[in-house]
Parts: C-alpha cells; sequence; structure tokens
C-alpha cells in the first residue's frame, strides 16, 4: 500500500514577558521570561538523488514526491528567564546576566545552561576625531544535560539505554578594544581587536549510537578594519570590512558515517580571513538599491585529527587517517562555508493620494560552492545557490494595515542545501518556488 501525504508543514507558539524595574536613577534591572512550543515537521530528506562518482542530481529528480518509511515529526517544548541587572558610575557601568534554559526535544533530551557573566566597559575619547572603547567580561557556563532512549529504531538491534548524565564547567575571560578615526563628516575608519569563547558543547543524539559526546572551550582570537562612508548627501553608503582571525579548539560537529550518530570533537587550530562590502544607492527619492559582498577562507590545521567518512558510497578526496575508515581534515575548510556570497535587494514604493502607499521589492542570493561534511568528497558537495525573490505590498495609512503577495525562489533553483552520508546518497534542495498572500 502507499500512501500520499503532506510534509513540510509546523505550528509554532511562543511568547516573551518582559519587565524593566528601576529603582534608583544610577540602577536598572530588566528581566525576560519567554517560551516556545513547535509542532511539526522535520526537513525532507530524499534519498539516492545524488548521483555517484559525479555529484549533482540524479536523473528523473522530482520535487513532488519523496519516499520515506518512517515517521517526520519534530516537537520541542522550550522555555527560560535571564535576568539583567545594570549599574552606573559616572562613565562606567557594571553588567550583570544571569539565565537559565531548559530545552526538550522529540528525543528526550532535556538541556539546563546555566551562565553568569560580568562585564566591564569603558568608553574613552581622546583628542577628537579619535575615539576608541574597551570590554571585558567573565563568564562562567554550567550545563546539565541528561539524555534516554527509551527504544531503538529495529534495524539498529539496539535498545534502552539511560538516563546518561553530563555536567561540563568552565570559565573563561574574554573583551575588545576598538579604535575608531573620524577622516570626515562622511568617512569614518576603525580597528577592533576581540577574545571571545564558547562554553563546553554537548551532543547526545541517542538514536543510534549509545555515546553522549563533549567538546571542550572554544577561544577565537580575531582583528578587524574597515571605513563607513556617507557621500552624496547620503543617498550613496559604502561599508567595507577585512578581517583575519584565529580559532583554538574550536567545536566541529562530526556528522553521520556508517553508524548514523554525531559526535563533537576540537580542532587544534583554524584559521579565517575574507572581507566584506556593501553598498546602498538611492539615486531617486523613491529607488533604493542595496548591494553586499563577501570572500571567506577557512582553514583547519590539525595534524592528528581524523573522521570517518562517509558510510554511502561516495568518493572521498582526503588523505586516509590513522584508524580504517577515517580521513584526516588538515588543510580542509569548514563545511557549509562557501568562498562567495553576493546578494542585491531593489525596493520602489510609490505613494498614493490618502498616504497609503505601494511598495514593490525584489532580492537576488548568490552563493558559491560548499561542501556537506567535514571531508572532502566528491558528492557531497553543491557547485553554487542562485535565489530570487520579490515582494508587492499594500500599506493602509489608517489602519496601518499591510497586505502582501511574497514569491520565493521564483526561477525554480535546485541547489543542494546538505545531505546525509550514512547509508546511501541522500540530500535536501532549497525550498520550491513559493508565493502566498500575507
Amino acid at each position: 500500500m502507499v500512501r500520499m501525504q503532506r510534509s513540510g508543514g509546523y505550528l509554532e507558539l511562543a511568547g516573551r514577558f518582559q519587565l524593566r524595574w528601576k529603582p534608583a536613577s544610577d540602577l536598572e534591572t530588566l528581566v525576560n521570561i519567554h517560551g516556545r512550543e513547535l509542532d511539526g515537521s522535520t526537513r525532507l530528506f530524499r534519498a539516492n538523488i545524488i548521483a555517484p562518482d559525479r555529484g549533482g542530481l540524479t536523473e528523473g529528480f522530482s520535487r513532488d514526491r519523496i519516499a520515506i518509511d518512517g515517521r517526520n515529526t519534530r516537537e520541542l517544548n522550550a522555555h527560560g528567564m535571564t535576568v539583567e541587572v545594570r549599574y552606573r558610575t559616572g562613565t562606567h557601568e557594571l553588567v550583570s546576566l544571569t539565565g537559565m534554559e531548559r530545552r526538550t526535544d522529540t528525543p528526550g533530551n532535556t538541556r539546563r545552561p546555566r551562565h553568569g557573566p560580568r562585564f566591564w566597559h569603558p568608553p574613552c575619547t581622546w583628542a577628537i576625531p579619535w575615539k576608541s572603547a574597551g570590554g571585558l567580561r567573565f563568564s562562567r557556563d554550567a550545563k546539565d544535560y541528561t539524555a534516554r532512549r527509551v527504544e531503538a529504531p529495529s534495524v539498529s538491534g539496539a535498545g534502552g539505554i539511560g538516563p546518561i548524565h553530563r555536567s561540563p564547567t568552565d570559565s573563561a575571560w574574554s573583551g575588545d578594544l576598538s579604535m575608531r578615526y573620524t577622516v570626515s563628516s562622511g568617512v569614518q575608519t576603525y580597528i577592533r581587536a576581540a577574545r571571545g569563547f564558547r562554553a563546553p558543547s554537548i551532543q547526545g543524539r541517542l538514536l543510534f549510537g549509545d555515546m553522549v559526546s563533549v567538546a571542550g572551550t572554544e577561544t577565537i582570537y580575531s582583528i578587524e578594519g574597515g571605513t563607513k562612508m556617507r557621500l552624496w548627501d547620503g543617498r550613496l553608503r559604502f561599508n567595507l570590512a577585512a578581517f583575519h582571525y584565529r580559532l583554538h579548539n574550536q567545536q566541529l560537529t562530526a556528522v553521520g558515517d556508517e553508524a548514523n550518530f554525531n559526535r563533537l570533537v576540537n580542532t587544534d587550530r583554524t584559521l579565517g580571513r575574507g572581507f566584506e562590502a556593501e553598498v546602498t544607492l538611492a539615486p531617486t527619492g523613491r529607488l533604493r538599491l542595496t548591494t553586499g559582498l563577501s570572500y571567506y577562507h577557512t582553514r583547519i590545521e590539525d595534524d592528528d585529527l581524523a573522521v570517518q567518512g562517509c558510510g554511502a558510497p561516495c568518493t572521498v578526496l582526503d588523505l586516509p587517517g590513522p584508524e580504517p575508515g577515517t580521513v584526516r581534515l588538515d588543510g580542509n575548510g569548514l563545511p557549509q562555508a562557501p568562498r562567495w556570497i553576493a546578494d542585491a535587494i531593489l525596493r520602489y514604493p510609490v505613494i498614493l493620494p490618502d498616504g497609503s502607499y505601494l511598495a514593490a521589492t525584489a532580492y537576488l542570493a548568490y552563493r558559491s560552492a560548499v561542501r556537506f561534511f567535514l571531508y572532502e568528497s566528491v558528492e557531497f558537495q553543491d557547485d553554487r545557490l542562485l535565489e530570487c525573490g520579490v515582494r508587492l505590498s499594500y500599506l493602509a495609512r489608517e489602519s496601518g494595515l499591510e497586505i502582501s503577495l511574497v514569491g520565493r525562489n521564483i526561477f525554480d533553483d535546485v541547489s543542494f542545501t546538505g545531505g546525509i552520508d550514512f547509508n546511501n546518497l541522500t540530500g535536501f534542495v532549497i525550498e520550491p518556488p513559493y508565493w502566498a498572500w500575507n
């Protein structure tokens, strides 16, 4: 029997309550209580749509149909609270931020992160046109994580497991220092150096695997500089920034392979550099064009880091690792990190006699080639993505009612956005053309 059904929808409810209390002019407290519930389906996995030995879509691919033999559900319940306290002392400000989050998803994983950073961020003004600012933060992060598997898929031959508990804790200093120079009323340059960190992370997907992995603290050192220009009476804006960063013990997720479960690893060092540019042009009072271009180059540097390759019959291009079935990652770029990204947005509003207005907006988004996993293969990558969309809107002046016709991916680009590599050439593609009234 073949059953046809619709997939890909969801119902989401979210809310937030905020309370601001200011008992004195120099003391302020903000309490945030929030929650979210989601009931829907997961991303649609399409088995055997990647052509072996060459990549790309197989012949006969159709967006309209998929074949699955399992449940396609996604449920999420999350809620938490943050408390932010600010105390001003003259030209300085002390900030305390404390939060707690609880999240439960479909597999039954529960996570309770707790953190309490402290900030010190004194501004400093030198002889005009120089300005500088710096900040220092101390953070302590603690997580309590519990995972259990009540029932395993029948194909695995495994049973229940758990509960498994993990409670990683760490503390770290981070901060930044920046300098800004005003060249003229419309031109400004800046440079900024920073040290940041990411607390230990936990991966506890127990559907097929029996291990809860923990990645240690990640630190990043970065420097960036750039310029911001406002020209032609503000109708032309140009922003340019270049950056370089170095990550130590970066947290990476090794996904899939023959076992079909995720685990966290730390790499010795990751380097990254690039630039970002943005131009906004308003040649008339109404027409506005915004364009962006960015370049990123990333590189993993770790002589000993190796992960398992694909479980599907793919063609791996990396050198073999020390253990059978593993491959080395030294010299690879990061996954899902295209070298080039470009976008353009064109908007033209028309004001009606009653004060209401019509607006037409079109956008174009491009990215260059990406790999889906830490290792490099012929099959699990995509050459490029090019998406175009439009939006036609009417905004009533009196009621504030807005009615819009929205179109996304109107030229039906069929680019891969990811894959699954554990036992077949499974992929997922960009969403199909979409038209809707809002």
